[in-house]
């Protein structure tokens, strides 16, 4: 009996230290976050002002920057080192992840479907998709490269819920497209 006892109390022990150490996902946050390199912002939306929340979280530059849905996490891109994305958890915790299949070079454009599509890209006409849903089988693999109709100047783009399609307005002609 007096075993049971140790081994259920080292038992409760390492399962109150592995709670601690997972990232805890946003879910309900009332802040916006700016990425600057690899410092982290909070946006007040109601009055504008920003203040630090977490600096030099990576190795390297944070872009394309988007809110997962399915699993409640912040993705981003990752410049250093590269083929990487991370996860930002609440508490700013990162996790990185490799994946080899993807293109090198900087990607600044990025949004994540409600389905858990994380689309991506830089300047020109290729984009990427990696699935970033957690229930799905084909979780944190890459999707492959795709390619728009044109190659478009932008800084960003949105999903919209409601009809699940990419909208972007492209830099100089401001003109707004849907994706």
């Amino acid at each position: 009996m007096k075993f049971f006892f140790k081994k259920l109390t080292y038992l409760i022990f390492l399962s109150g230290i592995i709670g601690q150490s997972q990232a805890t996902p946003f879910d309900c946050d009332f802040n916006a976050y700016l990425f600057q390199y690899n410092d982290i912002y909070a946006l007040d939306l109601a009055s504008g002002s920003s203040y630090l929340v977490s600096e030099n979280i990576t190795p390297g530059n944070v872009n394309a920057v988007a809110y997962n849905s399915t699993d409640g996490f912040i993705w981003g891109y990752l410049s250093t080192p590269s083929q990487s994305i991370v996860r930002i958890g609440k508490n700013f915790e990162v996790e990185q992840y490799t994946i080899p299949e993807m293109t090198t070079g900087n990607k600044y454009v990025g949004d994540i479907s409600t389905e858990g599509i994380y689309h991506f890209k830089a300047g020109g006409a290729s984009y990427y998709k990696v699935d970033l849903n957690p229930e799905s089988e084909n979780y944190l693999k890459y999707l492959g490269e795709f390619t728009l109709s044109q190659s478009l100047s932008i800084a960003d783009w949105a999903f919209n819920a409601q009809d699940k399609k990419l909208y972007t307005v492209e830099r100089g002609s401001i003109v707004l497209y849907r994706i």
